[in-house]
């Protein structure tokens, strides 16, 4: 138990670093000046096509174990299930957007780009907040080994691309956003 909701942790301050950076592109888009567009798109690529499949997954299946054994779990499952339902549309969304905007098909104004940016980032740090204060608790004390053990077993034993053992040649420009921005004292 403990090996996987520290971990599930661990990729929670991983997610605030990302949406630190995510955060300082936003304020460099709102301030006039051209962010960097590639370290936003890698950010989204890596939450839909890691984080979303593996962490999510983990998280979904931590849920459906939690929901069998108690009632006090059913409010906190539905809200959390909701919200990656909403995480993983805004993800998509935005992606979409950026990718409309380097191209120069999008004409969207450039403070409800802005506006979108940190609504996700909001959403998000919201979110991971809220399962932290009551979710993991409600699993830490109704989850059997057993049971941390059924839901390693269901999740995909990927490797994180940009957090793991290696970091993963398309996420290396990131990798170097992220490690200034802690010495920096932020993230």
């Amino acid at each position: 138990m403990a090996d996987t909701i520290t971990g599930m942790r661990t990729e929670h301050t991983n997610l605030l670093k990302l949406l630190y950076v995510l955060q300082r592109q936003a304020e460099i888009f709102a301030s006039g000046a051209k962010p960097a567009f590639d370290l936003m798109q890698d950010i989204l690529d890596y939450l839909t096509n890691y984080f979303e499949r593996v962490h999510h997954s983990k998280e979904e299946a931590m849920m459906s174990r939690l929901a069998t054994l108690t009632s006090d779990a059913a409010q906190p499952v539905s809200r959390i299930r909701d919200e990656h339902e909403k995480i993983s549309k805004l993800a998509h969304t935005l992606a979409g957007n950026l990718d409309n905007i380097i191209i120069g098909s999008d004409m969207t104004p450039r403070d409800t780009v802005v506006n979108m940016i940190m609504d996700f980032v909001n959403f998000n740090r919201e979110h991971v907040r809220h399962e932290e204060q009551f979710v993991f608790p409600l699993a830490m004390q109704h989850l059997r080994e057993s049971d941390w053990q059924e839901i390693e077993k269901s999740v995909p034993a990927d490797d994180d691309p940009l957090f793991g053992e290696e970091v993963k040649s398309q996420y290396q420009n990131l990798y170097r956003s992220i490690v200034d921005a802690g010495s920096a004292g932020h993230a």
